[in-house]
């Protein structure tokens, strides 16, 4: 563990932030845009959100404990006003178990650790009334000639994953054989996994923000998923989504059963449907009480509601509810439980799209004119370094880059298409293997007519748009 940073005044205020990627940027702007200095917690020393912070504490953000003792015998004289985090599962939970170490506001941790097994959560939720996948009688070590009767396809996954990581589609009685055989051992790797039978349907996320235990839904979006590899991540988030008022407010109220089920009271939450062909209801697929890293917090809800999330979520953890509500308030959104006409009657639209994974290494993202000269274009941006080796397995986590076209609710469909057309237009350069770059390097490129220049179709990313 490692601290760097100068002594504070004794009347400093601060916000303890669990997390220094790329994605907590948003969440630490907002402390210091609200007079906070910045306490970051990372493990990685070169995190590009320590450069905002105050003071910087290398060490994981899942060990709590560590983290209130480095703060207390380090920085004694300053005060923590508030502890948040923009990142997942156990990071969520050692936040709720810091900002009740430091009698601020947040999130019974008894609340939050209900989520960190999607396995056990679902078989509580089923238990309850709400509809979810149906689940595949087994766990490791299971005799597999008790469930391979069972037909159908069946998706396999941990319930402690993420980003649609791990996720196995198991489609033949061999592969369903083989899963089961390879998992046949007790293991805490194989405690939390289980099956349920896979749907062909339509995909929806609601996303809000639980304030004195009420839900209040920001955004709900249609969402497109990849069906090749890597499968199950998410292509994009289409606002509004093409759904009948029937079944949006019908999430809406799963939504708040959920909360009030597992008594959670304050902070954001998201919960994620599916539609199937033959069905009727919403099948509960995922619900998780985190921001989530999608850029519906970041550009989806501040460009359809004209809400500062993050400065909301600020206030939510320093001064509590009342103060977040008043942000809600400010642009018009209802108080009223179950309000949903800023989602069912919208003025806007949007299109999040995202480029999916390969295996190559990216030398390069480039982007047509036409994008950044269209007049619904919002933003494109690089999610991976120059030089990073993705790897389709590990599915939304790899994602090279996300790009927002935004414009009148008349004119989602023609969003749609656009999205469409410019995820095919911009090409993830691979960096060439050693071997060929060798090759290439003693050899000069002549051009059929020098004194001819050709015309750029293509602007990488990672250098100045002009």
């Amino acid at each position: 563990m490692q601290v760097q940073g100068t002594t504070p005044p004794r009347d400093q205020d601060y916000f303890l932030s669990l997390g220094a990627g790329s994605h907590q940027i948003p969440l630490i702007e907002a402390a210091r845009r609200k007079g906070y200095s910045v306490i970051a917690v990372d493990r990685n020393p070169l995190a590009p959100g320590f450069k905002n912070a105050d003071l910087q504490l290398h060490c994981s953000v899942l060990k709590p404990f560590w983290i209130y003792r480095a703060i207390e015998e380090h920085f004694p004289r300053g005060t923590i006003r508030a502890v948040g985090s923009r990142s997942f599962g156990p990071a969520v939970l050692s936040a709720s178990y810091l900002a009740r170490r430091f009698k601020v506001p947040g999130s019974d941790p008894r609340s939050i650790i209900q989520f960190q097994d999607k396995n056990r959560l679902k078989a509580k939720l089923a238990s309850q009334g709400i509809p979810v996948p149906e689940r595949i009688p087994w766990t490791p070590g299971m005799n597999p000639d008790a469930i391979l009767r069972k037909r159908g396809t069946w998706i396999a996954r941990s319930g402690k994953g993420s980003a649609k990581q791990g996720i196995e589609v198991l489609t033949s009685v061999d592969e369903k054989r083989q899963y089961v055989e390879n998992h046949r051992k007790r293991t805490p790797h194989n405690r939390s996994l289980f099956i349920e039978k896979y749907y062909n349907g339509s995909e929806y996320i609601i996303y809000g923000i639980v304030l004195n235990g009420v839900f209040h839904c920001l955004a709900l979006t249609e969402k497109v998923v990849s069906e090749e590899a890597p499968r199950f991540a998410d292509r994009r988030h289409i606002f509004p989504a093409r759904i009948s008022e029937e079944m949006a407010t019908y999430m809406q109220s799963t939504a708040q059963k959920i909360v009030s089920l597992c008594k959670y009271d304050n902070g954001p939450f998201f919960a994620e449907f599916l539609i199937p062909k033959k069905g009727k209801k919403p099948l509960l697929i995922e619900c998780q009480p985190e921001v989530g890293g999608e850029f519906l917090a970041d550009s989806l809800v501040p460009g359809i509601t004209g809400l500062s999330y993050f400065d909301m979520l600020i206030d939510l953890t320093t001064q509590g509810p009342t103060a977040a509500a008043q942000h809600l308030q400010n642009v018009g959104i209802s108080l009223k439980p179950g309000a949903m006409d800023h989602i069912l009657r919208p003025s806007k639209s949007a299109v999040l799209s995202y480029i999916l994974p390969s295996a190559m290494t990216i030398q390069d993202v480039r982007m047509p004119v036409s994008l950044r000269e269209d007049p619904s274009y919002v933003f494109l941006e690089p999610l991976k370094p120059i030089g990073y080796a993705m790897d389709p397995a590990r599915g939304n986590a790899d994602r090279p880059a996300a790009f927002m076209l935004m414009d009148s609710v008349s004119h989602r469909d023609e969003l749609i298409r656009k999205a469409e057309h410019f995820e095919k237009q911009i090409k993830i350069i691979p960096a060439l293997p050693p071997a060929r770059r060798k090759r290439r390097s003693g050899k000069k490129r002549k051009s059929a007519n020098p004194s001819r220049r050709s015309i750029a179709l293509s602007v990488s990313i990672w250098k100045p748009l002009i």
